[in-house]
This record gives structure tokens, C-alpha cells and sequence, in this order.
């Protein structure tokens, strides 16, 4: 086991052959681990391996940042929050006034992307994820867009827009009513098919995604909205219909941003719509709102 080219394999000869499952352990004597590679070498054989791993786990002492109250901010200067699969992403982080040593980083979803404690971001799956820098009650958060490598999304075909409010210049609601704002300006979208329309654009050229930053509203019950579809279609110059992408199951009640990847090139517009909203008997799913929208293109 690798840790990485400053710290030596640890190693263990698990012997030749077993006909039933044994448990095999490793000490690790080095700090600010933040991921593990398992690697298995096979010398000397004259025939095929067959290896079979059925359960990994780690345990270990997390560092505790104790509060530091004299910290007053806490500040992330990042400006390009997008990543690629495999590849670090360092989080640059101003505090005031003390020293980067008294920030915790936090990754809000490790399946997507892990965080050490210097900040270094490892990506390990497409989609969106907050980062956050923490010290006692202070803190700051990013939301990280993480694309498959050899993607570039960093064409930015829609600056990022705010729904707070009011609809953005060129957008189209496509409301059954006009009273769409919640309690904190959001969009809300609160019945089946209710959507907004964005602009028509003449610069595609290649895929696109659309990136939505949306939460759950605060009502109703969260199970049941899990069976919720919203949706987001990619319009042609004849406003035809020629790409769908549907989310289900979008429980987030915090503000989050969630990606929607499209193929085609030919859209000029998109179409951001309530696709499906659950209901058994008298209950149903929850309400959505929509803060901001940003387009890229790859």
C-alpha cells in the first residue's frame, strides 16, 4: 500500500492460497493522510490470479482543529470552481487573522470529491459538491463542479445569473401564476410543468452543461419527494425539443448546485421545468427553488 512518493509501501505477504476469507491489517505511522490506493503485485506466476477483496475499512485519529476566537473571517479565494476527475484542486483560503494551520476543510459529499486537511481537493467522481473551510462558528463554502477528464467546461456560454426576486433579463416564465417568489426571493417552483425558459443563444458549439443551484423548499415530506423529476430541455432554433435531462430524487433543503450535461449542438435554449411532482393521497413531494443558473460549454 502506497501512500504516496514521500511516504514508503507498506507491505504484507498474504501467502499463496486460501480457501476461505481472512482478515489482513496494515499500520500506518504518517499524518495527513487523506486517501488510500491498494496495490496488488503478483510475481513469478506461470498462471492466471483470480483475488477476490470484499470489504475494505480504515480507522484512525482525525485531526481536531480546536476554535480559534480570534479569528474574525474566513475567506475562500477561489474563482474557477471546476475540477476533473483525478486531479487535485488546492482550495486557497484567506483568514484574519491567523494562519491556514487553524482551518478544517469539510467535503459535504465524499463520494464525489475528499479534502485534506491543507485544502488539497481530490475529485473522484463527476457532479457538484461543497467545500467548506471551518473554524468554530466562522466559516466560508465553494461548490465544486467535478467533469470526467478531457472535459473542458470552462466556456462560459451563460454568465451566472440570480432568480432573486425577479426573472433575469431574457428568461421566460412559463408560470401558471405570477406569485412564483417564495419568502426568500427564490423561484418557486410549486406545481408539475412549471418552468422558466433562458435566452437564445447563438455561441454552441459544443456539449454543454447546465448548472442549477436549487434546494427543496421546507414543507412536506422529504421522503416522498425523492420520487420527484425535475428536468431541464435542450431547445433547437425551431424550439423542438432535442435533448432531456431528468434528476430524481433531489432532497437537498440547503442551497446546492446540481449539473445537468447535454450532448447536442445544436440547442440555442433550454427549457428548466417542475417535471414530475409526487403525490400519494393528499401528500407530496416537495416544492423546489431555484437561486442561480450557469451554462458552460465544453
Amino acid at each position: 500500500m502506497r501512500l504516496d512518493k514521500n511516504i514508503a509501501p507498506s507491505e504484507l505477504d498474504i501467502g499463496s492460497y486460501y480457501d476461505e476469507l481472512k482478515a489482513h491489517s496494515f499500520t500506518i505511522e504518517a499524518k495527513h493522510i487523506h486517501d488510500f490506493r491498494l496495490v496488488f503485485e503478483f510475481k513469478g506466476l506461470e498462471h492466471d490470479v483470480r483475488f477476490a477483496l470484499f470489504e475494505v475499512s480504515v480507522s484512525g485519529k482525525k485531526k481536531v482543529v480546536e476554535e480559534n476566537k480570534s479569528l474574525t473571517s474566513i475567506q475562500i479565494t477561489n474563482e474557477n470552481n471546476v475540477a476533473k476527475v483525478n486531479t487535485p484542486y488546492q482550495i486557497n483560503v484567506i483568514a484574519t487573522p491567523s494562519n491556514i494551520n487553524d482551518i478544517e476543510f469539510i467535503s459535504k459529499n465524499r463520494s464525489i470529491a475528499r479534502v485534506g486537511a491543507n485544502g488539497l481537493v481530490i475529485p473522484l467522481s463527476v457532479g457538484t459538491v461543497v467545500i467548506e473551510a471551518r473554524n468554530g462558528k466562522i466559516s466560508d463554502s465553494i461548490t465544486l463542479t467535478v467533469f470526467e477528464q478531457g472535459a473542458s467546461y470552462e466556456t462560459i456560454i451563460q454568465e451566472k445569473v440570480s432568480f432573486l426576486g425577479e426573472v433575469p433579463e431574457g428568461f421566460i416564465d412559463d408560470f401558471a401564476n405570477l406569485s412564483f417568489f417564495n419568502n426568500s426571493g427564490e423561484i418557486n417552483f410549486k406545481k408539475q410543468n412549471d418552468a422558466i425558459l433562458t435566452p437564445t443563444y447563438s455561441n454552441i458549439t459544443g456539449s454543454t452543461v447546465v448548472v442549477l443551484n436549487m434546494r427543496l423548499s421546507t414543507s412536506a415530506s422529504i421522503e416522498l419527494s425523492r420520487n420527484n423529476e425535475f428536468a431541464v430541455q435542450g431547445l433547437n432554433s425551431n424550439n423542438e425539443v432535442v435533448e432531456e435531462v431528468s434528476k430524481k430524487g433531489i432532497d437537498n433543503l440547503t442551497l446546492e448546485d446540481v449539473t445537468f450535461e447535454f450532448k447536442h449542438t445544436d440547442i440555442t435554449s433550454y427549457r428548466i421545468y417542475f417535471k414530475l411532482k409526487y403525490q400519494e393521497g393528499y401528500a407530496t413531494g416537495k416544492n423546489y427553488c431555484l437561486n442561480s443558473l450557469v451554462i458552460y460549454q465544453k
